[in-house]
């Protein structure tokens, strides 16, 4: 086991996955991201930028054609557990559950930025309005996905799971600002 391990180890040094190169992968993406925070705080957006999966983790190689994962978290748009949370002149969403809300799902219901009430228009292309009235946040993103087809030269959108893109070799997620809505519970250990 121990030879296989060391010739594994060897294969991996030859292809560039040592333990130097992943150091340096790793930081060139933090360093991206700080830089990203830094320029983006300077021009006044309301966004930071998360690098995630194997480009940061320094796990790829060149050949291997490894996509870019980010995550983008619009700070301006809070989402809020109750009312009492809010905060003037940001768009805040409130998190509304059902009985028939899967536990890792909900809604977010749109509040106006100048008083704690519900938003009774449309504000953005992607909302929609329920059965009781309330303007609700849809995962659709329609702003995000007009953006994209004007960046990307055929107009096409690339989809891989919840994330949206203008070409193959980027992920990128739209997120919003919460505090964790319930505390992880630790998993009774067995008694031996």
């Amino acid at each position: 086991m121990q030879l296989l391990s060391l010739r594994l180890s060897q294969v991996l040094e030859d292809i560039g996955v040592s333990r130097y190169i992943r150091t340096r992968r790793s930081r060139t993406w933090l360093m991206e991201e700080t830089i990203k925070g830094i320029r983006d705080e300077v021009e006044g957006n309301n966004e930071t930028l998360y690098h995630f999966g194997s480009q940061t983790e320094g796990t790829t190689t060149i050949g291997m054609k490894s996509d870019i994962d980010t995550l983008y978290c619009h700070d301006s748009m809070p989402v809020i557990l109750d009312r009492g949370e809010w905060k003037q002149e940001k768009r805040n969403l409130l998190v509304l559950k059902t009985e028939h809300s899967p536990p890792q799902h909900c809604w977010l219901q749109r509040l106006k930025p100048d008083l704690p009430l519900p938003e009774t228009e449309k504000t953005g292309p992607s909302d929609m309005v329920d059965t009781e009235g309330r303007v609700l946040m849809t995962n659709t993103q329609v702003e995000i996905c007009r953006v994209i087809r004007q960046t990307n030269e055929s107009g096409e959108i690339m989809r891989h799971g919840p994330s949206k893109s203008w070409n193959d070799n980027e992920d990128n997620v739209q997120a919003y600002h919460c505090v964790p809505i319930q505390q992880a519970t630790p998993w009774p250990l067995a008694q031996t």
